[in-house]
Order: structure tokens, then C-alpha cells, then sequence
């Protein structure tokens, strides 16, 4: 029998360990363009251009609580002002095969910050210019 562990997940950003994650879709990885684009001519011939652009995204909800939180935000606010991304970014699942990530990165934007009376999650988009790896599955 196969498990998943979501404790076995390991997200790391700019050598920080991601940590205090919603419930739920707690992270989504993925290529921003697909590798191959079809066209088919007026005579029906078909061929496919590559696509070179391997850049892709981190989008992962913390809990309002989460001190990985202020580490975006450090990392976000430290690139504004100097240039300086955060460097790698990596998932690795510890129970399984799946490696993503690529050797630079950068946090898009400040996460939106809501208040009430029940946990408010913090949105993040982590970019990676070169985006590789392996969807794997459990070992």
C-alpha cells in the first residue's frame, strides 16, 4: 500500500524550509507554457513547434500563522530593494520519487492578507525561470 505524507513534503525557498500550510490544495507545481504547440497546415499537414520556455511556478497557502510567512516577505522585500532573488527552490517528497525545482527563483508578489474570524491563508507564487524535474510517485 502506497502513502502520502504531506509531512514528507519538503518545500524549500532560498535554502528556507516552507512550513505551516492550509488544509486542503496546500501546493500546486507547475510549467507556465506547454512544451509543444500543434499546427497543422491548410492542406492538413501537421507538425509542432518546441517551445523553449521552461519557466514554472510554486503556488502554496499558508496558514496566517505561519512564521515561513515572514520569510517570504524578508525574501520579497531583500529582492526589491537590491535585485537579489531567492535563489533555489525545490520540492522533494521523502516517501517518494517527485523532485521539482530549479537552481533560482524569485517570490512574485506579497501574499494578500485578510483578517476575520476564522484562519485566513496567505497566497504565494515562487517563479523558477528553469523549472525541472521529476512528477514522481511513492516508493
Amino acid at each position: 500500500m502506497d502513502t502520502h505524507d504531506p509531512a514528507s513534503m519538503v518545500f524549500t525557498v532560498g535554502g528556507n524550509v516552507i512550513t505551516g500550510f492550509m488544509d486542503g490544495t496546500y501546493l500546486t507545481v507547475e510549467r507556465l507554457e506547454d512544451t509543444y504547440t500543434l499546427h497543422v497546415g491548410a492542406d492538413g499537414e501537421v507538425a509542432r513547434v518546441r517551445n523553449r520556455n521552461k519557466s514554472g511556478s510554486f503556488t502554496f497557502t499558508l496558514q496566517q500563522t505561519s512564521t515561513s510567512n515572514q520569510i517570504l516577505s524578508a525574501l520579497t522585500t531583500l529582492d526589491e530593494q537590491t535585485g537579489v532573488p531567492a535563489g533555489a527552490s525545490y520540492l522533494r517528497d521523502l516517501l517518494g520519487t517527485t523532485i521539482l525545482g530549479g537552481d533560482e527563483s524569485y517570490v512574485l508578489k506579497l501574499a494578500s492578507s485578510g483578517f476575520g474570524k476564522e484562519m485566513q491563508g496567505r497566497e504565494w507564487t515562487v517563479v523558477v525561470p528553469r523549472l525541472d524535474g521529476v512528477v514522481g510517485g511513492s516508493i
